[in-house]
C-alpha cells in the first residue's frame, strides 16, 4: 500500500533528525480494491509523542449490512396471572363446584392465555442511554396523538410535524452516541500503554466483528444434515434409542390408588413450603404451567391444591393422565458430537404440580421410615 497511487506520504518513522520508512501496510488484491485512501502523518499533526508516524487507511467499499431480524417472543404476566387464577379458584370454591385436577389445570391455563401477549423483538443491540429512551418515549407518544388525529380528521399537520420533529430528534442523539462512543473507543486504544495498544485494538476488532452464534445443524450418526420434514422421525427415533423405550409398551393406567396409604394428608402450608424449595426457573412440563405462577398463588389456591392431593391419596380422585407424560430434554455433555443428538444426554422433564406430589410423598415415607425404625444402620440413602 505504501508504493500504491492511493497513499500519500512517505517517511512513517523519524528520530533524532533521521528520518525513514520502515512500516508497511500489507494488503491482497481484494482488499485494495475496498481501500480509498491512505495517509501518512509526517507532519505529527494527529500523534506526536511517538517516534513511528500514524499511518490512516480510509475504507471506502460497501458493506452488505444485515437488517436486524424480527423474532416472535411470547411475555406472561406472571403474577398478573397468578393473581386471576386466584380470584377463579376463589369462584369455584363459592359456586360449591366439584374440586378436581382438571378444574385447576383448566383456571391455571385460561389465566396464562389472558395474561400472555406476543411481541416482535428486534434482535440488534439496542443503546442503553437514558437521553434516546426519554426520547423515543417522546416519539411514541407523539405518533399516537397522530394515530388519534388521523382518525378524527383534525389536526392531521400539525401532529405529523411534531412526529417527524421528534423522530430526527432520536435519530440525531443516537448518532451523537454513537460517536462519542467511537471516540471513547479510539481515545483508549491510542491512550493505551505501548505494549497493550495492539492488543486492545484487536480485541476491539474482534468484537465488532462478532458474529451471532450459527444455527445447530442436526446430523445423524453419518454426519448428514437432517431436513425439517425428517426432524420429527428422527427426534423420536433419537428419544426412543436414549431413553431405550424400543419394544416397550404402556402399562394400563389405574384411575384411583388401590391401596391407598394411611393416615397421609398434606396441608396448603405444605404446599407452599414445598413449592419455595423449587426454582421459579424451572423448567416446564408439558401442562406448560410455569413455577413461577403456582409459588404466587395465594392460600386459597394453596388449600385446593392440597385437597386435590388429598383426595387422590385417599383413592377417592383419579391419577392425572398428564402425570405419565414428560418432554425429553437433550443436554450437551462434554464429549458429544456438536449436532449428533445420539451423543446427548437426555433428562425428561414433569409437570411441576407432579413434581411438587413427588416431593411431598418422598417426604412422608422417609418420615414414616424414620419414625417405625425401617431401616436399618447399615443403610444409608
Amino acid at each position: 500500500m505504501n508504493l500504491s497511487e492511493k497513499c500519500r506520504g512517505r517517511i512513517t518513522r523519524t528520530q533524532g533528525g533521521h528520518s525513514s520508512a520502515i512500516d508497511y501496510v500489507l494488503c491482497n488484491a481484494s482488499a485494495y480494491r475496498e481501500v480509498s485512501s491512505m495517509n501518512i502523518d509526517e507532519e505529527k499533526e494527529i500523534l506526536s509523542w511517538s517516534d513511528h508516524n500514524l499511518i490512516t487507511v480510509n475504507i471506502g467499499g460497501k458493506r452488505n449490512i444485515e437488517r436486524p431480524r424480527k423474532v416472535r417472543v411470547r411475555i406472561l404476566r406472571e403474577i398478573k396471572a397468578a393473581e386471576e387464577a386466584s380470584e377463579n379458584i376463589k369462584n369455584l370454591i363459592r359456586s360449591r363446584g366439584s374440586v378436581s385436577y382438571g378444574n385447576l389445570i383448566n383456571t391455571l391455563q385460561t389465566a396464562i392465555a389472558h395474561n400472555t401477549k406476543l411481541i416482535h423483538l428486534n434482535t440488534n443491540k439496542k443503546m442503553l442511554v437514558p437521553e434516546i429512551s426519554r426520547l423515543t418515549s417522546k416519539r411514541r407518544a407523539l405518533n399516537r396523538e397522530w394515530r388519534r388525529a388521523r382518525h378524527a380528521g383534525v389536526g392531521v399537520d400539525e401532529a405529523r410535524q411534531r412526529y417527524r420533529t421528534a423522530q430526527d430528534a432520536v435519530r440525531a442523539e443516537v448518532a451523537r452516541q454513537l460517536h462519542l462512543r467511537d471516540r471513547k473507543m479510539y481515545d483508549q486504544i491510542m491512550n493505551a500503554p505501548r505494549q497493550a495498544r495492539s492488543r486492545a485494538f484487536w480485541e476491539y476488532a474482534r468484537k465488532t466483528e462478532r458474529k451471532d452464534p450459527a444455527r445447530l445443524r442436526v446430523v445423524n450418526e453419518n454426519g448428514h444434515e437432517i431436513q425439517s420434514l425428517e426432524m420429527t422421525a428422527h427426534l423420536t427415533r433419537v428419544a426412543t434409542t436414549l431413553l431405550d423405550a424400543d419394544g416397550n409398551t404402556e402399562p394400563p393406567m389405574h384411575n384411583l390408588l388401590s391401596r391407598p396409604p394411611v393416615n397421609l394428608v398434606t396441608t396448603g402450608a405444605e404446599i407452599g413450603t414445598t413449592l419455595v424449595k423449587i426454582s421459579e426457573h424451572s423448567a416446564k412440563g408439558p401442562d406448560e404451567i410455569p413455577a413461577k405462577i403456582l409459588k404466587a398463588l395465594d392460600d386459597t389456591g394453596y388449600e385446593y391444591i392440597s385437597e386435590i392431593f388429598n383426595q387422590i391419596l385417599r383413592g377417592t380422585h383419579e391419577l392425572p393422565a398428564g402425570w405419565r407424560k414428560g418432554r425429553v430434554a437433550l443436554l450437551e455433555k462434554p464429549n458429544s458430537v456438536k449436532g449428533d443428538l445420539t451423543t446427548y444426554r437426555p433428562i425428561c422433564v414433569s409437570d411441576v404440580l407432579y413434581r411438587v406430589f413427588t416431593r411431598i410423598l418422598g417426604k412422608h415415607i422417609q418420615q414414616w421410615a424414620e419414625d417405625t425404625e425401617q431401616l436399618s444402620e447399615m443403610q444409608n440413602g
